[in-house]
């Protein structure tokens, strides 16, 4: 295929998997390397055609003795073709040691957070990625020798939701190798591609050449046929777990952590439940770790475990039953959530009638008046006191104290206040958003949950305290 065919070839895919629009500024993921190079030639060609801009992104990985030169080549070709250029430089090993993941994860991870960084602070709207047609064949072998279903034959993806794409992917790396040679374009050779310690390059070395040799010589085409067939099938079974998700769901907007409702996920496909997982783990974080079957095996068993049960994850994630919710979060989120709380100091207000109280650490306001019995509403958010029981008695409204109890019996026994609030099922790592209303060392009621024995309302009770709380919207 010459040149002019290939630069055709990419632009059809750009239009078919609708990549990019007129008027888009685009990244270029540039390593050196010749599918890269070839990438950014392409692009810069079809840019003023197409009408959408280009510049240029790169991370050094510090891996390679050569690893600087590649970052000065890369620049070098910015400066000739005239495009910015964006540079970071990441000590990979490192944050495979620190992170537990392997060189190659750890380097997936590092460039693609500094895509997100880069394209969130400079306005770009998408990077483009030169994975070509023999990735995506390596990459569907790979997940077929480890068992996988069919979002894994369905290889790489032409488009991401976080604004990747990958115009090459229909571009063999022969035809990519060949459009370098006609175009007279240098590029970088990394020589660990030659290293068949890792798998994916023993897949790239061996496998390949041997079902070409003795099976299929267009084994390259093939599998790319496979991905986009079964591709088809999955996003069909992706879309439709995607529309029941806003069905299972928590209804409340702005929800964290995710949480998906257990008893309508009973009611559904095994196999649609899996996909409801995936999307709930990747709501919680775009970019959180892969996880495999006996991953997902192991979250989809805690649909009938009790309250409190729950698995860790990769990633540093934990999924637990939660008061009929299956809750997906990363464990320092909650850990945070709780050392957030417990490093401020604890709080007491004063409160008066006719006033209102922000209490920023619980993210609630709280309002106070009185009432006549008969003029007081009644709905979620409001607690009455008889007002005639405590007119006389200063009030405050405090923080939970390890032992509080709250008098829910006639005979004068009380309850603590833990108990009532697990009663109620109010998780774990929300209790701490329900304050006290006190006066000295009595508790006088939970407001949303429980007023004390003595001070709740009966037939005679004339006046009522009225208390309002109202959640503060995190912008």
């Amino acid at each position: 295929m010459n040149s002019r065919a290939t630069v055709q070839k990419v632009k059809q895919s750009i239009l078919t998997h609708s990549m990019i629009n007129s008027g888009d500024k685009v990244l270029v993921a540039v390593s050196g390397g010749a599918d890269s190079v070839c990438l950014l030639h392409i692009l810069y060609l079809l840019a003023q055609e197409m009408h959408f801009t280009i510049d240029v992104i790169h991370l050094n990985h510090s891996l390679r003795a050569a690893a600087e030169e590649d970052q000065l080549f890369v620049e070098q070709m910015c400066y000739f073709y005239g495009l910015n250029f964006y540079c970071k430089k990441e000590d990979i090993r490192r944050l495979a040691d620190e992170t537990g993941k392997s060189l190659e994860e750890a380097g997936r991870a590092a460039r693609y957070a500094f895509f997100k960084e880069t394209m969130k602070k400079r306005g770009f709207s998408c990077v483009a990625t030169a994975h070509n047609q023999n990735d995506n064949a390596e990459t569907v072998l790979l997940n077929l020798l480890r068992g996988t279903g069919l979002d894994g034959l369905s290889g790489i993806p032409y488009t991401r939701e976080d604004g990747i794409i990958r115009p090459l992917l229909h571009v063999t790396r022969a035809e990519i190798e060949s459009y370098c040679t006609e175009n007279d374009l240098n590029y970088r050779t990394d020589e660990s591609n030659a290293d068949n310690i890792f798998t994916r390059n023993r897949v790239r070395n061996e496998l390949i050449p041997f079902l070409q040799r003795n099976f299929n010589p267009n084994i390259i085409d093939g599998l790319a046929n496979l991905a986009e067939n079964v591709s088809e099938d999955a996003e069909f079974l992706n879309s439709y777990a995607r529309r029941l998700f806003e069905r299972v769901n928590s209804p409340m907007p702005k929800c964290t952590p995710v949480m998906l409702h257990i008893d309508t996920l009973r009611m559904i496909q095994r196999s649609i439940q899996m996909r409801l997982v995936r999307l709930a783990m990747h709501k919680a974080d775009k970019y959180c770790a892969e996880f495999g079957k006996n991953h997902l095996d192991s979250v989809l068993k805690l649909l009938e475990k009790p309250t409190g049960t729950g698995v860790d994850l990769p990633g540093d994630f934990r999924a637990e039953v939660r008061y009929g919710w299956l809750v997906f979060e990363k464990k320092e989120e909650n850990v945070k959530k709780n050392a957030d709380f417990l490093n401020k100091s604890e709080f007491c207000i004063e409160v008066e009638a006719e006033k209102s109280y922000n209490i920023e650490i619980i993210g609630k306001i709280f309002t106070f008046s009185v009432s006549d019995i008969g003029k007081a509403g009644k709905a979620e958010h409001i607690t009455l006191l008889d007002y005639d029981v405590i007119k006389n008695r200063p009030i405050c409204l405090r923080s939970r104290q390890h032992g509080d109890k709250l008098t829910v019996y006639e005979d004068g026994r009380r309850k603590t206040v833990k108990s009532l609030l697990i009663d109620k099922k109010i998780p774990r790592e929300e209790r701490n958003e329900f304050p006290l209303l006190c006066s000295g060392n009595e508790v006088l009621a939970i407001p949303d949950i429980r007023v004390g024995e003595p001070y709740r309302v009966r037939k005679n009770t004339k006046r009522v305290l009225v208390i309002t709380s109202e959640k503060i919207e995190s912008q």
